[in-house]
């Protein structure tokens, strides 16, 4: 038993709750306790992966923006250039 369920059964004990009662509570809030711990660690491998993709996203749409850029230049000066051969 760990120290928390040590003294849920000590407390449980003291309120008048028979041993093996308080025993099977106590193991019951155990229980509990590894699940909590369980989903936390799935949390938290959630939150890196969303950390994760949205970086990635980040990073294409950054490179996207820049293409967009560069070709908005070129675009310009061919327009330019048109502008001058049509003169």
């Amino acid at each position: 038993m760990s120290l928390m369920i040590t003294e849920v059964f000590d407390a449980l004990v003291e309120a008048g709750a028979s041993d093996e009662k308080a025993r099977r509570a106590a193991e019951a809030i155990a229980s509990y306790d590894r699940h909590f711990e369980r989903i936390d660690g799935r949390l938290n491998t959630l939150v890196w992966m969303v950390g994760a993709n949205l970086s990635v996203t980040l990073l294409l749409c950054g490179g996207i923006l820049w293409k967009m850029v560069d070709m908005s230049e070129k675009i310009g000066g061919l327009a330019a250039t048109v502008a001058r051969l049509a003169s």
